[in-house]
């Protein structure tokens, strides 16, 4: 530190660079591309395995057994309200890590987690999407910590959940078009009417 009254402030600028510690129930820290898709493909399987296992016990707590039953008969009864409360908790919960996830991956490119706003405008929130999944986080710390590291199993599970984001973009696109432009005519009003 110097004692000329005149010289220039200066700050240690090295004093973030620690690595927040992050969890999926909260928004601090940061997340890397690969480590985003990990984490919230992983999540999303492990509720999702949830819900199918919450169901099949509601289907044979109430009678019946069958899912199919129940889901075309509109939830209606004590099965359906069973089936309500077990799963709004369980949709909440998956949307908060979802939320979480979007906010970290903002904090990466050093963006203040308000920006996840965005996602409820429509179409604008794909390209906030494509913005977060295709641009990757400063290489050094900013205002949200130190970039953290990606770890070996996010590597291979964020691959995979690339490929199937990627696959499932290009199955959609290919069933409109085939609905849209052919494959069994009748074009955009066979496809809304399901035949």
């Amino acid at each position: 530190m110097s004692t000329d009254p005149y010289a220039a402030p200066s700050a240690d600028l090295g004093a973030n660079d620690a690595i927040i510690p992050t969890s999926i129930w909260t928004a601090k820290g940061r997340l890397g591309i690969l480590s985003y898709f990990a984490q919230s493909l992983l999540t999303a399987l492990v509720l999702i395995i949830i819900a199918v296992a919450i169901m099949f016990v509601v289907g044979l707590v109430f009678g019946g057994g069958d899912i199919e039953t129940m889901m075309t008969s509109g939830g209606e009864g004590p099965a359906g309200i069973a089936m309500a409360v077990t799963l709004i908790p369980l949709y909440l919960a998956m949307l908060w890590t979802g939320i979480c996830f979007i906010i970290k991956r903002l904090h990466d490119r050093n963006h203040t987690g308000w920006w996840s706003l965005i996602f409820l405008i429509p179409l604008i929130n794909l390209l906030l999407f494509l913005y977060i999944a295709l641009f990757r986080g400063n290489k050094h710390s900013n205002r949200f910590g130190a970039p953290r590291p990606t770890k070996g199993w996010e590597k291979v599970v964020g691959v995979i959940g690339l490929i199937v984001m990627v696959g499932s973009m290009i199955a959609t696109v290919a069933m409109f078009g085939a609905a849209m432009f052919g494959m069994g005519g009748g074009g955009l009003d066979a496809m809304m009417q399901g035949g």
